[in-house]
Parts: C-alpha cells; structure tokens; sequence
C-alpha cells in the first residue's frame, strides 16, 4: 500500500513537472477502437444516453466477488453505528439512488449478463456544501485467482481536453464562469444486458443504533457508476457525441462546449456581459438536451450575476455567493478574481509527520502550482530533494541535521504563501506581445513567460503567465549547456501556450547568456551532436531573430535558478511584473549585444579528424 501512494506521488510530482513541457501522449489503436465501439453503441433514450459497457475478452474470467462485498458490507456497518448521524445520512444517501431511479431492486428476472458485487464506502467531508457523505464503489475489488469488475474493462481514450490548455484559457476571460454538472455519470443509463455488473448491497429498511439489522437486500445500479474504469471515458464520450449531435442548430457553440469540460467541471468565459449571458443560456440548454443539469455557477462579474436575477435566463442558472473555490484544483476568489494558495492543511500535515525523505516529497507534491506562480519557491524544496536523494537516504530515514534545518526553514516560509494574492485575468488584447526568460545556474534551469498587455484605453501592464522550473541533472553539465536547456524549456512552454491561447502576438526570447544566443544564431550542425540538436530544436521552435540577450539583473528566470523564500518572493516586482523596462517604449529595451568572436565557443563546435595515409599505404591500394 504504502509503494503505491509512493508511486502515486512520484507520478503526480512528475506530471506537475512536465505541465506545459512535454506534449500529451497520443490515443494508440486499441483506444480508437474503443471509440469507435462507443459510437456504434450509444443510443438516446428520453432524454437520456444510454452506454454499454467496453469489455474486454477477460469478461468469462470476472469473479462475482460477493463474499468480499459482504464482509465490506458488515465492516462498514460497524463504522457507521458508531456514529448515528453518519449512519442515517449513509442510508439516506444511498436510498435516494432507488427513489432517483439510479439503482434498482434486482428481481428474478435479472439474471442475463456478467455478475459483480461492488463494494461501497462512505467518504464524508463537513466542507461539501450540497452533501456531506459520498458513496465510493470499489470495483477493482476481486478474490484472488479472479478477476475484478476494472479488470475486465477498457479503460477507454482521455478525452478529457489538457488541464493546463483549460486552466489558461480561463486566465484570459475578463468574465470567467465555472459551473458542475450535477451528478454527471449518474445521468447516463447504462444498458440492460449490463446492469448485473453492477450488484450492491444493502439493508430493506433504514438500520438503527442498538437495534436489529434489517435483511439485506440485493440491488444494481443501472447508471454508470464513479469508480469503474471506464466511467471517465464514458461521460467524456457521451457528451462529446451528444455536442457533435447539436451542431446544426448550436454550430459555434457546440464546438467551444468540446474543449470546456474536463470531466463534470465546466470552465469557460467571455469578454463582455452579453457574451456571457448568452454563452450560459445556451450552454444550459445544450446540457438538458442530454438531461443533465448545470449546477454550482459561478463567476466573477457582479453584472452578470445581477442580469441572471433580473431577466429569463436558463431557469437552471443561479449564480452561487462569491466564496472562494477551486477550479480544477486551483483557489479561485470570483469577489476578489484573484488566485490564492491554501497551505493550512499542508503546515498540519509537515508539524505532525517524522521528517523524512518521503515528507519532503509528499510536501512538495501537495503544492498544486500548474502556473508556475511560486516555482522561485517551491524549486528550493526539490533542490532539497534531490540533495537527500544524492546521500542514499532511505525513505523514512530522519533527514540529516543540516537538511533538517534548511528543511524547517522552508516550512517556516509556508504560511506567507497564503497572503499571496495573485490578478486571475491576463486579458489578451491586440496587441499584447509575449516575453520568454530563460536563465540556469548549476543546481536549475528554468523559463518564465510574461504578457505585456495594453488595452484600448492605452494602459499598459505586464503580468506573470506561466514558468517552469527544473532541477539540473545529478551529473556534471557545464553551466552554457544548462543554459541551452533553459532556453530549449522557454521555447517548449511558449510554443505549448501559444497553440493553447491560439495567440498571434509577437513574441521575444531573452537570455543572459551571451553563449547561449551566439548558439541559437549559428548553424547548428557545427556543434557537437549535444548542443546542435538542443540548438536545432530551438530554432524550429523559434526565430534565431526572436532571441535578445537582457542584463542578468534583469532576468526574472535568475530566481528560479537558485530560488528565494517565500517572504522575499510575495513582494518581488521582478518576479511578478518582469523587468521595470518591459513597461516603457521599445526603445528603452536593452539593447543588442555585438557578435562574439567564435574562437570563444570553440570548445563546443565539431572536431574535424584528417586521416593521412603513408604513401607506402597508398601504392597498396
């Protein structure tokens, strides 16, 4: 259990790290088949879509796992009779999935099909707004030597659109909206044949504390369930075939719907109010069509929330309080539409832990950061990690005194992270260029992208977009090589964001390095094979013209080389408006540097070797 949190958190800290690096993997040939399969498939049945299930041929070798849902069952009830509250709301909750038409009572007649007992367990968390318990089914459950209900299933394609391409796009709303479907896969009918998949148990009647238990009763649920594998790829695959379906009537709208969802979630935006009224009405409409129901809306304009009150808009719209919350996992004030971190449960979680190599990475994956915003900060506590990986510590080996007290003083910096207030909005105007810092030391490499933006009444403001910071590999590399990398990140990231915000403004790189722009200005078949094919992935990533060389004072990336604590970064202008000058006239820009002498990088361009033969070799031949 424990190697697979690890796991669990090594994979998280690994995709937070490559977030806007490194492209998406491709769908492979068995997922497009099960695409295709789905298509075949689907039917629309009152209102409702109806799904079959993506088996795989192991399907013969599915265990029935009853006995264990049974001994889940009698765990679980012990739990909750400790607690009468938990327990009537546990009955209540479940129950409403019979009064809901979401499961049903399995009779006689439903014997056909796969069987499948999934066990269940509550979740309860006193923060949720609508419901305080949640029921989480467990159908990688299964008797040794047999198969669970997950491992008979495909999983099915993401089709969910990149995380960061949504969390972007939001930034650049100056009206962003975020709404839920309510109980998205619980809306989608699962077919007939099936349901027995599905079986659950549960008591006839309501249990009590200090009374009897009632007799159990099988049921099945006969919706598409959260917690089977292929649950995601199916709500995915319905509504995206449900908003190919409405195009003729909703063409625009239809297709902008495809790439605002990310599972159940709904992020999207507008420029104007009546953009946005009408982008909500219609996005409310499309989703009944499939009878779903968008829920939770929220958003930052306090016109648009008075407009909902006063006109007709989609009876579902009803704009919640102002109250901070999260958008696909990042801290959002729509009153403030500002961007926050909440470090309290992380301070708790470190005081309370023995200090370890396993804390360190457990600490560091906890700061959900896709922005890039406190990367000067959090990129200390990776150079740490690595540190303590470098020394052969054991997981749970206590941390070295000196790693110790580096270690505290982190933490010690942490509660100042949540006075950070960062703008959410980086309207792009016309106009609005894009500027790259790319800059590395020994120990990192890093970029940051800023957006000079002026809008239509001339005022001109430069703000942080996104950055990405990377521990230098535990080899020796000499520093102008790091440098090339951190230029090679800065055109990856730029490259990756442009293609996300579909953004045609100019674009500027600038480096401190004067080796690393002579480089990228040169051929790059004249290096050694290293350099020349980080310098030729640059160039196809850039235009050599595109590259500037700026003082390292000025150099925002300078602080993700080394980083700074978090009280030095909450006030940092470089950090979060850029050098001073990217707010006046081109003119007062650094200007370019004279053309080095190439005898200076002679150390990195291709050796040539002269073979001579003897002349007595030659008569030879």
């Amino acid at each position: 259990h424990q190697s697979d949190q690890l796991s669990q958190q090594l994979r998280a800290f690994w995709e937070i790290e490559t977030l806007g690096v490194l492209e998406r993997e491709q769908h492979d040939v068995s997922t497009d088949e099960v695409l295709q399969w789905f298509l075949s498939t689907i039917k629309k049945r009152d209102n409702h879509y109806e799904v079959c299930f993506p088996w795989k041929e192991s399907v013969n070798n599915l265990g029935t796992n009853e006995d264990i849902a049974r001994r889940r069952l009698e765990g679980l009830t012990r739990r909750l009779l400790k607690n009468g509250k938990q327990l009537n709301l546990y009955d209540r909750v479940i129950r409403e999935y019979l009064e809901n038409n979401f499961a049903e009572k399995v009779e006689r007649e439903h014997m056909n099909g796969p069987w499948y007992y999934m066990p269940h367990k509550a979740v309860i968390k006193d923060e949720k707004e609508t419901t305080k318990v949640r029921i989480v089914f467990d159908a990688s459950s299964s008797v040794p030597g047999q198969l669970s209900l997950n491992e008979t299933l495909h999983k099915g394609p993401n089709l969910n659109p990149d995380i960061l391409d949504l969390l972007l796009k939001f930034r650049t709303y100056q009206i962003a909206i975020t709404a839920d479907i309510e109980k998205a896969f619980l809306q989608i009918r699962l077919a007939e044949q099936d349901r027995n998949a599905l079986r659950l148990l549960w008591y006839k009647s309501p249990p009590a504390c200090g009374e009897d238990l009632p007799p159990i009763e099988v049921w099945r649920m006969n919706r598409v369930p959260f917690g089977a594998t292929s649950s995601p790829f199916l709500l995915a695959a319905t509504l995206r075939h449900h908003f190919e379906s409405v195009k003729d009537r909703f063409p625009e709208m239809a297709s902008e719907m495809g790439n605002q969802f990310y599972v159940n979630d709904y992020v999207a935006g507008a420029q104007t109010v009546q953009e946005a009224q009408v982008m909500c009405d219609t996005a409310a409409t499309i989703l009944s069509e499939a009878g779903m129901h968008l829920c939770k809306w929220t958003t930052n304009s306090r016109e648009l929330r008075q407009v909902a009150d006063e006109t007709s808009m989609h009876p579902s719209i009803h704009f919640k309080p102002t109250n901070a919350r999260k958008v696909l996992g990042v801290h959002w004030n729509p009153e403030t539409d500002s961007l926050h971190f909440e470090v309290f449960s992380l301070i708790l979680f470190i005081l309370s832990a023995k200090w370890t190599k396993r804390l360190v990475l457990q600490a560091t994956s906890h700061i959900y950061d896709p922005f890039g915003l406190i990367s000067p900060f959090v990129i200390k506590a990776k150079i740490l990690f690595q540190r303590i990986w470098q020394r052969g510590l054991e997981w749970d080996d206590p941390l070295p005194k000196d790693i110790q007290q580096e270690w505290e003083g982190w933490c010690g910096n942490l509660a100042l992270l949540g006075q950070l207030r960062i703008l959410r909005a980086v309207p792009l105007y016309n106009g609005t260029t894009f500027h790259v810092f790319a800059d590395a030391s020994k120990v990192t490499y890093g970029a940051a992208i800023y957006a000079r933006v002026q809008d239509y009444n001339g005022n001109l403001d430069v703000r942080l977009v996104i950055s990405k910071s990377r521990v230098a590999p535990v080899k020796d590399v000499s520093l102008p090589r790091l440098e090339l990398l951190a230029a090679l990140t800065a055109g990856r990231l730029m490259n990756n964001v442009r293609k996300k915000l579909s953004s045609s403004g100019d674009v500027w790189f600038w480096s401190d390095s004067t080796v690393t722009l002579y480089w990228i200005k040169s051929v790059a078949s004249r290096r050694k094979p290293l350099v020349s094919h980080r310098v030729a992935d640059i160039q196809s990533l850039s235009s050599p013209s595109q590259w500037h060389h700026c003082p390292g004072e000025s150099n925002p990336a300078y602080l993700l080389t080394r980083g700074i604590m978090a009280q030095l970064l909450v006030q940092n202008t470089l950090w979060w408006n850029g050098p001073a000058w990217l707010s006046l006239a081109v003119s007062a820009w650094p200007q370019e540097i004279t053309k080095e002498n190439e005898e200076s990088h002679v150390d990195e361009r291709k050796t040539q070797v002269l073979h001579n033969r003897p002349k007595h070799e030659a008569r030879l031949i």
